[in-house]
């Protein structure tokens, strides 16, 4: 949890300054301080790549089929 804080804390400096940034991740903590989420699925590889979910977290948690939201 200290460290999803410590990257959270980087990621906002860098919009904070204009960047955009892209972050592949599972912890619900950096999910949770997204402008964005997308939820690709169902699997990876070659069963995955479909858009299951997007918009703010709180958006996708009320995706009915969204992993994120499970």
């Amino acid at each position: 949890m200290a460290d999803a804080a410590k990257f959270v804390a980087v990621f906002q400096r860098w919009v904070d300054r204009g960047d955009t940034v892209v972050v592949i991740e599972y912890d619900l903590d950096v999910v949770s301080a997204a402008d964005c989420t997308i939820n690709l699925a169902p699997e990876g590889g070659e069963e995955g790549g479909r858009i299951e979910a997007w918009g703010t977290p709180e958006e996708v948690a009320g995706w009915p089929h969204s992993k994120t939201a499970s």
